[in-house]
């Protein structure tokens, strides 16, 4: 068949989709435009569209969400080649009989590589024995109606995972469109469950996560005082946020067990004695036993007496005993009175 207008064909599409889509979907188009499409939309009440142009439709929207998620493949092929896989151990694929809830199981546990189900043809059925984190990637470039579509055709346990593994960014919109009714037509929601599975199904991998904040603070505690400073002000200039979270965790309570006698003595003569008590709250005894053999008998008495009042410590007090000796080792630090080197 001859193609349509794009006018008309948008009208068609959103008729498809429901009342509700199709008036999101106009508040973003231009008012001279969205104008004729309304009219079209008006006419598809009365003359609704043949089963051709509905087929031709959709088959052009679902050639254009192909496209929107075709880099999944390039991507996973560029890290196939620079990480071959031959020969690793693979992991059992998410065991899904049927859609059923009180049958539905689905692997919780991370995974590093996932096993290919045999395809059912059926594609609900089929997303649901795919890894939730194939899904969730599938349809994590799309917009927040169309991840909706999605997840809430999933099987309750697969849909909650499924949004576990979409970025934080995505979800508030999901739940908002998640809360609201949908009236997509049964050929449209086939083809969109289709299409994900095609892309879901080539996802053979977890990408892995990089704590970008751990490496940054890594790296800096491995080179010299000296230099840190100049580092952490590029740093700061470059990403302040990223600097930041950087600087907060530049230091650590556990730094103290890699303190000289001397410099512990230090830190310890310019801390608080129940910040002290607090903080040592459930660390090894070997630490413990360091801290008290650099008291004076004083200090030692006094430390064992509130030891023994402390019972049932909530780890939000805790924090803050660290918090305090930290504080304490940074001071001191940045002074050159101890070295953490």
């Amino acid at each position: 068949m001859n193609p349509l207008p794009q006018s008309e064909m948008l009208a068609v599409l959103l008729n498809l989709m429901g009342e509700d889509a199709a008036s999101k979907a106009l508040e973003g188009i231009p008012a001279a435009d969205s104008q004729q499409v309304k009219a079209t939309l008006e006419e598809l009440k009365t003359h609704p569209p043949t089963q051709d142009e509905v087929e031709f439709v959709v088959d052009d929207f679902v050639k254009y969400f192909r496209f929107a998620m075709k880099t999944v493949d390039q991507k996973l092929a560029e890290e196939e080649a620079e990480n071959p896989t031959e020969g690793a151990e693979q992991a059992a694929a998410p065991k899904i009989l049927q859609i059923a809830e009180e049958d539905f199981e689905v692997e919780l546990e991370p995974v590093k590589k996932f096993s290919t189900p045999v395809l059912s043809g059926e594609h609900l059925q089929d997303l649901n024995r795919l890894h939730p984190y194939q899904v969730a990637y599938a349809i994590r470039d799309e917009n927040a109606f169309m991840i909706a579509t999605v997840i809430r055709n999933l099987a309750t346990e697969h849909a909650a995972k499924t949004l576990e593994f979409l970025p934080d960014s995505l979800r508030p919109g999901v739940f908002l469109q998640l809360s609201q009714p949908s009236n997509i037509s049964d050929v449209m929601l086939e083809k969109i469950l289709g299409a994900t599975v095609q892309v879901a199904i080539q996802v053979e991998k977890r990408e892995e996560v990089v704590d970008t904040v751990e490496q940054m603070v890594g790296l800096i505690r491995s080179v010299p005082k000296a230099i840190r400073g100049p580092m952490m002000e590029e740093l700061q200039k470059t990403d302040k946020e990223l600097g930041e979270q950087v600087a907060a965790q530049m230091y650590r309570f556990e730094d103290i067990e890699n303190l000289s006698n001397n410099d512990l003595q230090k830190v310890l003569g310019q801390t608080k004695t129940d910040s002290l008590v607090l903080a040592v709250q459930g660390v090894e005894q070997e630490l413990i036993d360091k801290i008290l053999g650099n008291m004076s008998k004083r200090a030692r008495e006094s430390f064992m007496e509130e030891m023994s009042f402390k019972s049932n410590v909530q780890q939000d007090e805790i924090d803050v005993g660290r918090a305090e000796v930290v504080r304490v080792l940074v001071e001191l630090d940045e002074a050159g009175t101890i070295s953490l080197e």
